[in-house]
């Protein structure tokens, strides 16, 4: 099976295998930018370059000098330094809240000691060693945690749809628990007559492959993942939200990567008086659909 795609940046459209991934392409079309590739936008969305062509579309690399690109780089730092700070601090939990002064304001907490100019070398010294080290980022997604801490009142979202076909929930459903015990665990959610019973559901990760001789894609199971389909929901992404709407919300959209996604977060409060910005919203961060004048 092959794919199409026009990369703008040798103005040249052409077939690929199924599955070929951004490096392979840009190799391919020989692209050379001004500093090492980053990744790319594919029918305008952002993807790295371990990103896998599937269906027919529009390529344009980038490299730091864009938005995307220097987005897309501190992305990468902040893995580095969550890889850091747990590798040497594992009792500490690091969020990083905001911009300041051409940085981040970041907060460890948990940290029973000062944070020392030592520290602070001993952690860029790591980073650095990781660095060097070229390491590559592997993703590694659950639909939930592997152990779930729940208690009566605490705000969940489902993260998968009724399989019973009573269509109780569906994925994204925001509710409240009600009875949480060792073998027993109901949610209520707004506008149900009663609470709903959740038992545990399973995930499969399937990889798809190409059959070279009967050239047809082919499923096969790697593994499963066995767990309540909930997770805690005081926070959820801009994706996540699509579809959801909240009487109140703080919002964190400065950091957006995607068209359309600072509108998706600021549409999904009912009224101006519910929605609190939790960090000054940039320039950089409303980005226009290439597609739309």
């Amino acid at each position: 099976m092959s794919v199409s795609y026009f990369c703008k940046d040798s103005n040249h459209s052409d077939v690929c295998e199924y599955g070929t991934n951004l490096s392979e392409i840009a190799e391919k079309e020989q692209v050379k930018l001004n500093y090492p590739l980053l990744g790319a936008l594919v029918n305008n969305k952002v993807r790295d370059m371990s990103y896998r062509l599937h269906k027919p579309c529009q390529i344009s690399f980038f490299d730091i000098t864009s938005d995307y690109g220097i987005q897309m780089y501190c992305r990468s730092l902040y893995f580095l330094l969550f890889k850091v700070v747990s590798d040497l601090l594992p009792h500490v939990r690091l969020r990083i809240l905001h911009s300041i002064s051409g940085g981040k304001f970041c907060a460890l907490d948990g940290l029973d000691q000062p944070i020392t100019d030592e520290l602070v070398a001993k952690l860029n010294a790591d980073m650095r060693d990781l660095v060097k080290r070229n390491l590559p980022f592997k993703r590694v997604e659950l639909p939930t945690a592997e152990a779930l801490v729940l208690k009566e009142g605490a705000q969940v979202m489902f993260v998968k749809n009724d399989p019973s076909g009573k269509h109780l929930y569906y994925n994204g459903r925001i509710g409240r628990v009600m009875e949480a015990s060792d073998n027993r665990l109901t949610v209520y959610c707004e506008g149900d007559s009663e609470a709903i019973e959740v038992e545990p559901l399973e995930w499969e990760n399937t990889r798809y492959t190409l059959n070279e001789q009967t050239r047809e894609i082919e499923a096969e199971v790697q593994g499963t993942f066995k767990q309540l389909p909930l997770r805690l929901a005081w926070a959820i992404t801009i994706h996540k939200s699509q579809g959801l709407t909240f009487d109140r919300a703080i919002i964190d959209a400065n950091q957006s990567f995607a068209p359309g996604q600072v509108y998706v977060a600021l549409s999904r409060c009912r009224t101006l008086e519910g929605l609190i910005l939790a960090t000054p919203l940039e320039a950089r961060a409303i980005i226009n659909d290439e597609r739309v004048d």
